[in-house]
This record gives C-alpha cells, structure tokens and sequence, in this order.
C-alpha cells in the first residue's frame, strides 16, 4: 500500500511573528524529515505536505509570510505547503490571489462565515488564473485532514496525518470483502507505525483519511 500523502501540521505557529514561526516550524520540519526517513523503510511515500493553523490576526503583509514557508518548503524538500487559512470575514483574504500566484508550493482555505459571503468570496477565486483556482477552497466549518487546499493545523499542537492510497488493492481482486479485510489489517500496521514514530519524535497522530 502507498501512501499518497502525509502533512506535517504546526499549530504551534499561531500567536507568533513571522520570525517565531518560522524558527518553530524549521524545528518541526527537522524531526519530521527524521520520521520519514524511518518510515520509507516500511512504505513508499508521493508526497511530502506541511500545514499550518489560520493566519494569526498580527500578521499584516499575507505574501511576505507564504514567501517564508515557502523557502522552508523548498529547502527541506517538501512537496507542498498549506499555510495561508482565513475566515471570510477578515479582510485579509483579499491578499490570498497574490500570495499564491507568487509561491508555487502554497495553498490556502476560507472558512466561511455566513452564506451572505460566498458571492465576496467567489471574487477571490476570479482572481486566480485557470492554473492556479485548485491552490484554494472555501469550506463550511472546521476539518482536520491532510488534503489539499483544506488542511489546516489546529492551534496549538503539532502533528501528522497521512492518507493512503488503496484503489490498486481494489483493482487486483474481484473479491470487494477480501480487499476491504487485507486493507483494513495493513491500514492498521501503518497507523501503528506512524504513532510510535510521531510519539519518538514528540508528535501528535491525527489519523487516516480515507475519503
């Protein structure tokens, strides 16, 4: 079984400046990179994804702080970066367009508010180019998922999910029953791993994502 992604969420970030936060998720990001190399012993990994919680309300120039996760992204090879969250009633959602047409690894969410925001909203999206509108979601209430644009740290704790990908199991057998049994047995020796090797390295396990 592969795994299609796994995302490591820095909730600690919120609250910090732009230099606090990124001193805390380079830390982060280090013992991460640990876990992973322990575990493509076991498993064969896509993609490697950060996330992080809303934009703490301090943080005033949106482009300059995607600018800085970005940078870490590329140095330490991650594949992706989801660190611009808002809700729709902050004004600050207006600088999304710019700060993702500008870091080609980042994504963002808007977290809407009441229905009246949606055709706001929709505006945002217009902004972004053809090939770039799949960088940014907007949602109903609160998720905790490694996907992409969506995921999105809770504040205050660090941790990893990770989805899998299982349609090759499903395609290798006619036998729906067998394949649901093998892959829930294998779904479980992996999240065994992933939490005894987020717990070594002092990081919260989310779960699986299966949707």
């Amino acid at each position: 079984m592969n795994i299609r992604a796994i995302t490591l969420m820095v909730g600690e970030v919120y609250g910090k400046d732009i230099n606090e936060a990124k001193n805390i998720v380079e830390n982060v990001v280090q013992k991460f990179l640990e876990l992973i190399g322990e575990l493509k012993s076991e498993l064969r990994i896509w993609t490697i994804r950060l996330s992080l919680p809303y934009v703490d309300p301090n943080i005033g120039n949106v482009e300059r702080y995607a600018e800085v996760f970005e940078d870490i992204a590329e140095r330490y090879s991650i594949d992706f970066v989801s660190s611009l969250h808002f809700k729709s009633d902050d004004s600050r959602v207006w600088d999304l367009p710019n700060a993702l047409l500008n870091n080609k690894r980042s994504f963002g969410s808007i977290v809407l508010r009441s229905y009246d925001d949606l055709l706001s909203i929709a505006r945002i999206f217009e902004n972004l180019n053809e090939d770039n509108g799949y960088k940014l979601t907007a949602i109903w209430g609160e998720t905790l998922t490694p996907y992409f644009p969506a995921s999105k740290a809770p504040i205050g704790s660090n941790g990893i999910s990770y989805t899998p990908f299982i349609v090759e199991e499903y395609l290798a057998s006619k036998n729906l029953t067998y394949v649901e049994e093998k892959a829930s047995a294998k779904l479980l020796q992996i999240n065994a791993l992933i939490e005894d090797l987020a717990e070594k390295y002092g990081l919260k396990f989310y779960g699986v994502d299966l949707s």
